[in-house]
This record gives structure tokens, C-alpha cells and sequence, in this order.
């Protein structure tokens, strides 16, 4: 999972018509299996995240 900004880098970012933040993920057929197994935003999907964050990101361009 690489990550972009804090969140996923295959997490998209769009405004809505109100101009609030809707989120879609590009790869969600493809999604890392941790991320099917976690609920979104869990105490473990936050530890998950912040884990893969502070890794130096490498050889997974096929996310995005």
C-alpha cells in the first residue's frame, strides 16, 4: 500500500455538488487483501496505515 497525502494513493478525492469531500477508491477490485480484512477507518486500519506511511514506498505503481 503506498501512501499519499495520509491517506492511500489510490484513494481519490472529489467534490461533491456541496463542495464536500467525496472519497472513491481506483482500485477497489484490486485492493490489498488488508484492507478488505480491516474495517475503514478502525483503531487497526488507523495502525495500519500509519505502519505502511512511514515505510520508504517502492514497487507498487500498480496501485494507481
Amino acid at each position: 500500500m503506498r501512501m499519499d497525502a495520509g491517506h492511500c494513493a489510490a484513494l481519490e478525492v472529489r467534490r461533491g455538488a456541496t463542495g464536500a469531500a467525496e472519497y472513491f477508491c481506483r482500485v477497489y477490485e484490486r485492493r490489498p487483501q488488508i484492507c478488505r480484512d480491516l474495517a475503514r477507518g478502525s483503531p487497526e486500519c488507523e495502525g495500519e496505515r500509519a505502519t505502511k506511511g512511514a515505510r520508504v514506498h517502492g514497487g507498487v505503481s500498480h496501485l494507481t
